[in-house]
C-alpha cells in the first residue's frame, strides 16, 4: 500500500514547514554543523583532514616529521574542540591542563572566565576581577536591557500604530477600531464614531477636538491602509533595536558570568586545602610545584608519554 501520501515524516515535516526540499535541508543541516565545528576549533583542519580521508584513505605518512606534525595538530584541534578554549599551540593547552591539575579546577570553570584567564601567561588575571559594587551595577544594567528587549518584542507584536497629534503633540494608539492615548486613560472606538454615540472624554484623556479628529479618521476609508503602513514602518525600526538590545544584553551577561566565575576560581585557590597537620608539606609541595606559566616547556621524551587524545 503507497503510505506517502497519507503520512509523512519529521524531516519532511520540517521541509514542509521551511519550503525547502530534504536534499537540501540535509546539506544545509551537515554544513551548519561543519561551520559550527570550525568555528569552535578555530580551525578548518577537521574539514581539511575528512576531505584527505575521502580521497586517499587512511594512508599513513612515510615522513616521520609530518605525521608528527598532523599528529599534534589533531590533539590541538581536539582540546579546542572539548575544552571551547582558543589555545594558540598544543604546550599551551597542556600547561593549562597543568595549571587545572594542581589548582583542582576544572577546564569547563577555566574557560567561563573569559578573558579574566590569561591563555599565554597560563594564570588568573585577578586585577582585572570586577569588584562587587561593578557587579552589582552589571546585574542593573543587565535588567534595565532585559525589560527593553521585552518592550521591544511586545511591540513587534502589535497590530496598532502609534501617532502623534500635530497641534496637541499627544501620543496615542490607533487601529483599525480603537485609538488609545498613550499615558492617558479611556478610549475612542470606531463603532461609537459610526454612531454618534460618545461619552464625555476623561480629563486626561482625548480632548474634545482629539474625539473629532480621531472619529473623522475613523470615517476615512484609507485609514486601515495608513494604519499598516505605519506599524510596518514600526516594526522596521523595532527590528534592528532589539537585535543590538540583544546583543548588548549578552555581552553584559557574558562580564557578569566570568567575573563570578573567575572570582569563585581566585577564593578557591587561596584558600589552604590542607590542615594544619600538613601546613610543612604544604609549604615543601608549593616550593615544588612551579608555577606552570613559567615551567619550561615540555622536552620531546616528556611530550611522548603524553597522553594522546585520538583526533
Amino acid at each position: 500500500m503507497n503510505t506517502s501520501i497519507e503520512f509523512s515524516g519529521l524531516t519532511q515535516w520540517l521541509a514542509d514547514k521551511i519550503g525547502l526540499p530534504q536534499p537540501v535541508l540535509f546539506a544545509l543541516t551537515i554544513g551548519s554543523l561543519l561551520g559550527w565545528v570550525c568555528w569552535r576549533t578555530r580551525s578548518t583542519h577537521v574539514v581539511i583532514t575528512r576531505i584527505w580521508r575521502l580521497i586517499f584513505g587512511k594512508t599513513a605518512m612515510a615522513d616521520r616529521e609530518i605525521g608528527k606534525f598532523i599528529e599534534n595538530r589533531n590533539r590541538l584541534v581536539t582540546f579546542r574542540f572539548f575544552s571551547g578554549m582558543p589555545v594558540r599551540t598544543l604546550a599551551q593547552a597542556k600547561r593549562i591542563l597543568r595549571w587545572s591539575a594542581v589548582h583542582d579546577e576544572e577546564i569547563a570553570d577555566i574557560r567561563a572566565c573569559g578573558d579574566l584567564f590569561d591563555l599565554e601567561a597560563c594564570r588568573l588575571r585577578e586585577e582585572r576581577i570586577p569588584g562587587r559594587p561593578l557587579q552589582v551595577f552589571q546585574v542593573l544594567l543587565l535588567g534595565g536591557l532585559a525589560g527593553a528587549t521585552i518592550l521591544t518584542g511586545y511591540g513587534l507584536r502589535m497590530d496598532q500604530a502609534l501617532l502623534q497629534f500635530k497641534e496637541s503633540q499627544k501620543w496615542f494608539w490607533l487601529s483599525e477600531t480603537t485609538a488609545v492615548p498613550l499615558g492617558g486613560e479611556g478610549f475612542v472606538s470606531k463603532k461609537a464614531c459610526l454612531d454618534d454615540v460618545l461619552p464625555s472624554p476623561n480629563p486626561t484623556s482625548f480632548s474634545n477636538d482629539e474625539v473629532g479628529i480621531v472619529c473623522k479618521a475613523f470615517r476615512d476609508s484609507d485609514t486601515p491602509a495608513f494604519v499598516d503602513k505605519i506599524v510596518e514602518q514600526q516594526r522596521a525600526l523595532l527590528v534592528p533595536i532589539g537585535v543590538t538590545l540583544l546583543y548588548w544584553m549578552w555581552q553584559c551577561w557574558l562580564l557578569f558570568r566570568c567575573g563570578i566565575f573567575a572570582r569563585n576560581i581566585q577564593q578557591r585557590i587561596s584558600k589552604p586545602k590542607q590542615g594544619p597537620k600538613d601546613k610543612t608539606n604544604a609549604r615543601n609541595t608549593k616550593t615544588s610545584t612551579p608555577d606552570c606559566a613559567r615551567s619550561p616547556l615540555p622536552t620531546k621524551h616528556h611530550e611522548d608519554e603524553e597522553a594522546t587524545i585520538a583526533a
